[in-house]
């Protein structure tokens, strides 16, 4: 199965994290290395000490010269700020509620937690239609009483799930973590498009931007900045349906979008789940009507 999902959430209808941070304000002055909250991001100010700009953080740090920097998203819209890298966290337990409509997905990517709690309710009746506890710990390389005690127990980081559809209701989601930050990095809801059937060409692989700088005699400074994943796949789809495909594929350039290449619920590869957008699609068209046409598609995902 290949399918792809454009992200229909903005903002949650609850959560359990404020956003509590202090605000900028243009009455005020400010010193080097100050922080303040401008909508849901937080600046950083790198200009003179007791001074401020006309403009808001906002404004100011798109300009060529800024002195307002953006160093990422409130804790609050982390998790729907579009990156998978920023987090929003909550002592033990993250609890959100989303609206949804007519939405048949439901992907939770980069989480800290080792129990996921699902419901959704229809809000036409009050009636809980889906509900799952799902347990995040992976415990496939505990096989005897000596790797139980000497092999690390590793949680699940993503989630991915097909919903039944409604036309208006809510999803609640816990996430548990005891002892720990529950966290979510990226919350993905929205309706499904069916591309084909993922063939046997698929390439998964990693894009470092951390920077390496090794000097003449051989040392090595490092510098740790992520990786992203970088992924192509050979989709099989009937080629009366490339026409349709073409267009989605013109209507999602440049738009996030999350790549699901292994829908089965028991996925022991967390779905192949990627988060970014297209950067190739491209078809070698059977010249036979109604035969299978192969599509050559790629993704880049986004820290």
């Amino acid at each position: 199965m290949a399918t792809l999902i454009k992200n229909e959430i903005s903002d949650y209808l609850s959560i359990n994290v404020s956003e509590d941070e202090q605000l900028w304000s243009s009455s005020d002055s400010y010193k080097y290395g100050d922080e303040r909250r401008d909508g849901h991001f937080i600046y950083k100010y790198a200009g003179e000490d007791n001074s401020n700009t006309e403009e808001s953080p906002s404004e100011n740090s798109l300009k060529q010269k800024p002195v307002w920097v953006n160093i990422g998203p409130t804790n609050y819209f982390a998790a729907i700020d579009g990156e998978t890298s920023t987090q929003t966290k909550n002592d033990e337990t993250l609890i959100f509620e989303i609206s949804i409509k007519n939405y048949d997905s439901l992907a939770l990517l980069t989480i800290d937690a080792i129990e996921a709690v699902i419901e959704m309710i229809d809000l036409s009746s009050d009636e809980i239609v889906y509900a799952e506890t799902i347990d995040l710990i992976d415990d496939s390389e505990i096989i005897d009483d000596y790797t139980y005690m000497f092999n690390d127990f590793v949680a699940s980081n993503a989630i991915y799930r097909r919903l039944p559809i409604y036309s208006n209701a809510k999803i609640k989601v816990t996430l548990n973590n005891p002892g720990s930050k529950a966290a979510c990095g990226r919350l993905v809801s929205g309706r499904s498009f069916y591309m084909g059937a993922t063939g046997k060409g698929v390439n998964l692989g990693l894009e470092s931007y951390s920077k390496k700088d090794v000097n003449e005699f051989g040392y090595a400074k490092l510098k740790h900045r992520g990786a992203i994943n970088v992924d192509s796949y050979e989709i099989i789809t009937k080629t009366a349906k490339i026409p349709m495909l073409r267009r989605k594929a013109k209507e999602l350039d440049a738009i996030p979008i999350l790549y699901v290449m292994d829908e089965s619920k028991d996925s022991n590869l967390e779905h192949l789940l990627n988060f970014g957008y297209w950067e190739n699609f491209s078809v070698l068209v059977e010249s036979k009507k109604d035969n299978e046409s192969i599509i050559s598609f790629s993704l880049k995902g986004i820290l």
